[in-house]
């Protein structure tokens, strides 16, 4: 499913998925090997190396997978299909990117969870976990919520310098 822009549709935030999920290293680095953190440490005294860095990053898109899950309870079942939406903020605006949806027709609760992916145009300013479908009249309990990155495309584009 591609990315809409958040502000056609109407949902309702659930939480603000934490940072260290979606920004970070791309490199896996032992802090424990004394060769590993010298060589990181001189990578962060590098002024012009550190901003090549990050002004490549903000320039080019990169893909970002994400699993997502919610477990939702209700005193009443909803009248409309209920959906999961993650929402993020990047260089091209606020999107939201369709999880996962179900009706609940009977049931007082329902789980909905999925695997996405994002395409995002530099760094993510946020990542929101919404709710569509429900009224503002309807009633909900959030069980267990669970957003977490499962994989990123390392490749920045136009950046062709390894470091290790």
């Amino acid at each position: 499913m591609h990315a809409l822009p958040s502000h056609l549709i109407k949902l309702r935030v659930l939480a603000e998925v934490p940072r260290s999920e979606y920004l970070g290293l791309t490199q896996t680095i032992d802090f424990t090997d004394t060769r590993a953190r010298h060589g990181f440490l001189g990578l962060l005294r590098q002024r012009k190396l550190v901003s090549t860095i990050k002004s490549t990053r903000h320039k080019h898109t990169r893909t970002s997978e994400f699993n997502a899950a919610i477990w939702l309870n209700f005193s009443c079942p909803p009248k409309q299909p209920v959906s999961l939406w993650l929402s993020y903020k990047d260089l091209d605006g606020c999107q939201s990117v369709l999880v996962d949806e179900q009706r609940v027709e009977f049931a007082t609760s329902i789980m909905l969870s999925g695997s996405v992916q994002l395409k995002v145009k530099g760094e993510l300013e946020y990542l929101k976990a919404c709710c569509g479908g429900l009224s503002d009249e309807e009633i909900f309990s959030i069980d267990e919520l669970h957003v977490q990155r499962a994989s990123e495309d390392q490749s920045l584009h136009g950046l062709d310098q390894k470091f290790g």
